[in-house]
């Protein structure tokens, strides 16, 4: 199995949201397109964000 990092900012974030949810019963019609929407899916379910604070100099 392979692992990857993606990064992705907030407003991809939720434009794959609103695909998802405009179509909602979406079927794959072949294996590619099972494998697509299964990696897009997991960025969905899988997404969080980590806040970073600066720390300023002195």
């Amino acid at each position: 199995m392979k692992s990857i990092t993606l990064n992705i900012s907030e407003d991809q974030y939720n434009d794959l949201k609103k695909i998802f949810s405009n179509e909602p019963d979406f079927k794959p019609m072949t294996h590619e397109d099972y494998l697509i929407v299964n990696i897009l899916r997991s960025v969905i379910d899988s997404y969080s964000t980590i806040e970073v604070e600066s720390i300023d100099s002195p």
